[in-house]
């Protein structure tokens, strides 16, 4: 499943589930806007950020909150409030991208047969760099966060 999250206002999710989508669409076009593409690696995130002791968090940032809709054919959009952004951001506060890297290798080895591919790990890195500034922007601005799951 393909995992993105951006910034939205509590508005922008009001206005439902096929704007919200058209919403995502421009915005992955737009190479200046925040957004989190952690593509089929959304379960590889939650399981560093659970190793970390931290898996009630992961779930919610990563793929939690309330159902807005799906299409039917494999696409669902969810969101976390105002209120879940800011729980997400002062967690991510506390940590670093270092210390969740830190348990990567251990965590990958028993995920990926024969040894991590060359530029997974700085893959991964400028995924939760990018993981990070989506909930940052949303808490400092009051906003929600969508998440679209793909597939």
């Amino acid at each position: 499943m393909n995992v993105s999250l951006f910034p939205l206002s509590t508005e922008e999710v009001l206005s439902g589930f096929d704007w919200v989508i058209s919403r995502f669409q421009d915005l992955e076009s737009d190479a200046s806007e925040v957004i989190c593409d952690l593509g089929e690696d959304g379960g590889v995130v939650e399981s560093f950020f659970a190793r970390i002791g931290a898996s009630d968090v992961a779930a919610l940032a990563v793929s939690g909150g309330a159902l807005l809709g799906d299409d039917d054919f494999g696409t669902a959009c969810t969101f976390l409030t105002a209120g879940q952004v800011k729980e997400v951001n002062e967690f991510l506060s506390s940590i670093s991208v270092r210390e969740v890297m830190g348990v990567a290798p251990d965590v990958l080895n028993g995920v990926i047969r024969g040894g991590i591919p060359d530029g997974y790990l700085d893959d991964l890195e400028t995924s939760l760099i990018d993981f990070w500034k989506v909930y940052e922007l949303a808490a400092r601005g009051d906003m929600c966060v969508a998440q679209i799951c793909e597939g």
